[in-house]
């Protein structure tokens, strides 16, 4: 009876030891597809990363090259259209200047001897 009893725990922790073997096998398994699954997804994440800093870098030459032009028609931009506007108020001015100006919204006095009589153009009109 006392073998009976010895075999029946031996039995009993034999199918408790495979149990948790194949408990074991199936959760490294899992583990094995979850380390792959963060593998992927950090590779992803170091490729938007590169391609996310490459835009930003493409954004701030975008930046720069408008903060330029923005710059050049401050400066040179009313320059132009108060040389323009003194070219077009004397009596043998193109008339296409003239409508050019007055497209944009600036006045053209004809007739008018003193360029510097005219008046200041708006901040703004290029």
């Amino acid at each position: 009876m006392r073998v009976e009893k010895i075999s029946y725990v031996g039995a009993v922790c034999s199918g408790a030891l495979l149990i948790l073997s194949c408990q074991y096998y199936f959760l490294m398994l899992d583990l094995a597809g979850i380390k792959k699954e963060i593998t992927e997804f950090q590779k992803l994440t170091e490729d938007l990363q590169a391609q996310v800093s490459s835009r930003r870098q493409q954004l701030q030459a975008n930046q720069q090259m408008i903060a330029k032009g923005s710059a050049i028609g401050e400066t040179v931009g009313p320059a132009v259209v108060k040389d323009l506007l003194a070219i077009a108020e004397k009596p043998t001015s193109n008339s296409r200047i003239k409508e050019l100006l007055s497209k944009y919204g600036v006045k053209v006095k004809t007739n008018v001897s003193d360029v510097s009589a005219a008046p200041p153009l708006k901040k703004g009109v290029n």
